[in-house]
């Protein structure tokens, strides 16, 4: 019986847990849940029990859904680098994160910032301030950050 017990309990903590999930404002709810990153794929979730197949990440390439074909790839995923379509060409490097910062461009010192990262929350700009943070996320794994980004620039 113990056996049983122990292996429903790890089900359940592997169910429950290894995604990164992504909140609107500062909240943690489910009911407030609008996107969940489970390993290479990203779903919209309408409400907890209703999630849409929504991008999906291979090699380094985010597609709409499942499409596998180059002129399908929105982006491209390059360390710390997002850029358009399949390319890596710095004539198409669309954005870097940088410091926690979804930045316009190459990242250089006149660059936008876009978005703010850190410590489970993304703030409006170059900001930290709790007036500004738009989203919040339970990370799961360091690489997301660059997949939250790619996703939240089109806000």
């Amino acid at each position: 019986m113990e056996i049983r017990l122990s292996y429903f309990f790890s089900l359940f903590i592997s169910l429950s847990f290894g995604q990164t999930k992504i909140y609107k404002g500062n909240s943690t709810f489910m009911s407030d849940q609008l996107y969940e990153i489970n390993n290479s794929k990203i779903y919209r979730v309408q409400n907890p029990a209703n999630k849409i197949d929504y991008l999906y990440v291979d090699q380094g390439k985010m597609y709409l859904k499942e499409k596998k074909f180059f002129s399908d790839v929105l982006y491209t995923l390059q360390n710390d680098k997002i850029f358009k379509g399949n390319s890596t060409s710095v004539f198409d490097l669309l954005y870097t994160i940088k410091d926690g910062k979804v930045l316009i461009g190459d990242g250089n010192i006149s660059s936008i910032c876009l978005f703010t990262i850190v410590e489970g929350k993304i703030f409006k700009g170059d900001s930290t301030s709790s007036f500004d943070i738009i989203m919040s996320y339970e990370l799961d794994d360091d690489h997301s950050i660059t997949m939250i980004a790619a996703l939240i620039v089109p806000y």
